[in-house]
């Protein structure tokens, strides 16, 4: 009986100690000033902070290119990830495979696919990236900048150049709150397939 009793309890201590471990979904998605909603063509949920998206330029006046940064629930992974999505509005159409975005001395380059849309010959391309265990420094480089402005650069057809505006106190806020849920506890390296990148110092 003693041993059944102490099984019991080791169990129990186990599933606790699981569940600790777990992301805590529930409490990102009721932080104050976050939007829920279904991502489009996919099983996930979004999680998007309010006052975004973030702006910027590119050397072309006339287009317009934002940044997102938000978490993405994603059932096939089971896990809650942090996602940056670039997006681009341009009369070309460029289909990059490649983004590159610059904080401090390092380039994150991230192997891409785009989702794109078009009306009146008017191109509207979103690239988004989940973040893994070796891309999730990005968002703490950016923290930790001096700047509030990073370098952007889509590689596609032709090469696209710009800036995205991104306040350090707001992706500190955003990084500390994810870590804090559990994020980098979940098994990040298990998406570096998915969504890949390399360093480069610059």
């Amino acid at each position: 009986m003693r041993k059944l009793a102490i099984l019991l309890l080791a169990a129990l201590l186990l599933t606790g100690s699981a569940l600790a471990e777990g992301f805590d979904s529930a409490a990102l998605e009721q932080t104050e000033g976050m939007t829920v909603f279904p991502d489009e063509g996919s099983a996930c949920t979004v999680i998007r902070p309010a006052g975004q998206p973030f702006s910027g330029h590119t050397e072309d006046a006339w287009e317009e290119l934002t940044a997102y940064l938000d978490f993405v629930e994603d059932p096939n992974e089971d896990m809650t990830l942090m996602r940056l999505t670039v997006s681009l509005v341009s009369d070309r159409y460029l289909a990059a495979n490649k983004l590159t975005v610059t904080a401090g001395n390092v380039n994150y380059v991230f192997e891409v696919n785009h989702m794109v849309s078009e009306y009146d010959m008017v191109y509207y391309e979103d690239y988004a990236v989940c973040l893994s265990d070796e891309s999730l420094p990005l968002i703490r480089a950016m923290a930790r900048s001096q700047a509030d402005s990073f370098a952007v650069t889509l590689e596609g057809q032709e090469t696209v150049q710009g800036e995205i505006s991104l306040p350090p106190e707001e992706a500190a806020r955003l990084y500390d709150l994810y870590i804090n849920l559990g994020g980098a506890a979940q098994r990040l390296d298990l998406v570096r397939d998915r969504w890949p990148v390399q360093t480069v110092k610059k």
